[in-house]
């Protein structure tokens, strides 16, 4: 995807049509994420991660490490348009990492992260289910797991890494 920043000196250096024409896009592309997060109440205990804009999973994305900006790519890659889904093993794939411990530690400061850009204290992007998790005794460490995220949030990552949607997708 290839994304332009047009300021107010490009729109008055356009004809009164093209203007036009830019700025009716504009407001299509606004007024259809206005209608995605306008019936959205979040609550922080109701299992739904934190409905992102695309311009804040952006945001977000930018102040993450190089491993994390991985490890969140398998989830949009793994995305069914609701849920984006990723294993333990494909995180610690992706990441790098010798010890999956490490990814939930990225996770505390990708959370800590989210609260920042978001401005909502309780935010919360990456869940677990819990019935997919496999405890080790004797190595004291979960050996197998799923994370997801979900709701908006899904979309919102798809659009800023790039990822081309259907229309029909869209209009979900």
């Amino acid at each position: 995807m290839i994304s332009f920043v047009i300021d107010e000196s490009h729109l008055r250096a356009l004809t009164p049509s093209a203007r036009h024409e830019i700025l009716r896009l504009v407001r299509r592309d606004l007024d259809h994420l206005k209608e995605r997060l306008a019936d959205i109440e979040w609550y922080a205990d109701r299992g739904q991660s934190y409905p992102l804009t695309a311009m804040q999973a952006e945001t977000l994305l930018q102040t993450q490490s190089r491993a994390v900006q991985k490890a969140l790519h398998v989830f949009v890659r793994n995305s069914d348009g609701e849920f984006g889904r990723a294993t333990l093993d494909e995180l610690v794939e992706a990441t790098g990492y010798s010890n999956p411990e490490q990814i939930s530690r990225d996770f505390g400061s990708l959370t800590q992260s989210l609260r920042s850009v978001t401005g909502e204290t309780q935010a919360w992007l990456i869940n677990w289910d819990p019935e997919t998790w496999e405890w080790s005794e004797s190595e004291q460490r979960y050996l197998t797991g799923e994370y997801y995220i979900n709701g908006p949030a899904v979309f919102a990552l798809r659009q800023a890494f790039g990822e081309v949607y259907e229309p029909a997708e869209v209009a979900r």
